[in-house]
């Protein structure tokens, strides 16, 4: 990336921590434990990519196909190698932009690439105790080093704003790709996203495609306790205005498990 300001369109993928600023006031020493949360936090863009290409590789030594191992594995980690992020304060922000070289393929490809982190990154924070809410986007937006401004930004921040649990959305804008997908069969992108009634604040819902980052998980033991963990984890209080969020996060969990079940008998 340049120095030089320049607008570009691609994908963002925006993530805010919940409970941020109770972790921040019931850690208020900067000693060895808030170090720790704050290395979780900025390694885990990385972390995230390097699940991600490791996973591919697994996937590329079990396939028999010369022709996806030459090329299309090889183009799916220049694509993960190819996105930007910056972390700041309670949000996690991920880019990719698209190119002008892009075919519809290349395209796609950037698209299940951008839906296969945005999942390992709400996976990641949650088993760290860093439950996130997130939005994938689709737009314009500008950079200079290591900034990142538009109008793209500031949509995506807003419907994150608007959500009220832990899970990550598909803006309408990035939502009209897996419409186009829902229409083709055995996808992987559409399989990494399912429609949902979605928790609002201020008791609203609104049906939107919903990332499942759950995707290789099968079952688990009593979800309810899981999801307490993950918001008390770090010294965080969960307040009796959090319970609902609380509560939706439970519910979403038990509906990705569902869907998975069902992948798994197809």
């Amino acid at each position: 990336m340049n120095d030089s300001i320049g607008s570009t369109t691609g994908l963002i993928a925006f993530f805010d921590i919940l409970g941020y600023q109770n972790l921040l006031n019931n850690n208020p020493e900067i000693n060895t434990s808030i170090l720790e949360i704050l290395d979780i936090i900025e390694n885990l863009p990385e972390e995230a990519k390097k699940i991600l290409v490791d996973s591919s590789k697994k996937a590329e030594s079990t396939s028999n196909s010369q022709v996806t191992n030459n090329i299309v594995f090889p183009e799916i980690r220049k694509t993960i190698s190819a996105i930007k992020h910056l972390v700041f304060s309670d949000t996690i922000l991920l880019t990719l932009q698209y190119d002008d070289t892009d075919d519809e393929l290349a395209i796609r490809m950037k698209h299940m690439v951008m839906l296969a982190i945005s999942a390992t990154v709400a996976a990641q924070m949650f088993a760290k105790g860093l439950p996130v809410c997130g939005v994938l986007h689709k737009g314009e937006f500008f950079v200079k080093n290591n900034c990142f401004v538009g109008k793209a930004i500031v949509d995506a921040y807003q419907l994150c704003n608007e959500l009220n649990y832990s899970g990550v959305v598909c803006s309408h804008k990035f939502s009209e790709h897996l419409e186009k997908l829902s229409t083709e069969s055995k996808v992987p992108e559409y399989k990494l996203a399912f429609r949902y009634l979605t928790p609002m604040k201020n008791e609203r819902e609104e049906k939107l495609y919903n990332i499942n980052w759950l995707i290789n998980t099968k079952n688990l033991d009593d979800i309810e306790s899981i999801v307490l963990k993950a918001f008390w984890s770090h010294n965080k209080d969960c307040s009796i205005a959090v319970d609902k969020r609380i509560q939706n996060t439970a519910k979403l969990i038990r509906k990705m498990l569902f869907i998975n079940s069902q992948l798994v008998n197809k």
